[in-house]
């Protein structure tokens, strides 16, 4: 499997953010399968497929944080897919075609670069290392096409109140 590492790398605190490209599953892709789609290989952040589900897993100083969602991507069309961090509401979340799926409060929203050295910062399309996140320590490849991958120092999208998935939101 074949991947991309873009030419530029993330080697600067970024407060708040959004990590937005689109994606359309290949031929291969199977709903119950786990690929890789846009991160860096340190783990400081990677959008990753998981049987079903959408994660967005962020690490700062050996601190793990994901936000999941249940996802049911469109096969034959591309998907919009955006992950966002904000320092000043303390939220991380993930979109779906604009749509939020889920988001979690947590004490480090913002990105920090890695300082083991360049290649923990690069950001790579279709590849995630064995390395570090929690649940996640195997090699992931993609499975798919990517376009207009981008990480902008701003949310594209307005992340409200911390969803969680597996919580009841019903009303009383």
């Amino acid at each position: 499997s074949g991947y991309i590492v873009l030419p530029w790398d993330m080697n600067q605190e970024i407060n708040e953010g959004s990590l937005d490209f689109y994606f359309k599953p290949g031929g291969g892709f199977r709903e119950s399968g786990s690929y890789a789609l846009v991160g860096n290989d340190g783990a400081r952040m990677n959008l990753i497929y998981w049987e079903g589900s959408l994660l967005f897993s962020k690490n700062l100083a050996n601190t793990y944080i994901t936000v999941a969602a249940e996802v049911s991507l469109n096969k034959d069309g591309w998907n919009r897919i955006t992950a966002e961090w904000n320092a000043e509401t303390g939220l991380i979340a993930i979109f779906l075609d604009g749509k939020q799926l889920a988001s979690k409060e947590t004490e480090s929203p913002y990105y920090n670069p890695s300082d083991r050295g360049r290649s923990d910062n690069v950001v790579m399309v279709g590849y995630k290392g064995s390395c570090c996140i929690d649940r996640l320590s195997e090699e992931l490849f993609g499975n798919g096409a990517f376009d207009n991958i981008r990480v902008v120092t701003n949310n594209i999208f307005e992340i409200t109140d911390p969803i969680d998935e597996n919580e009841d939101s019903s009303a009383e």
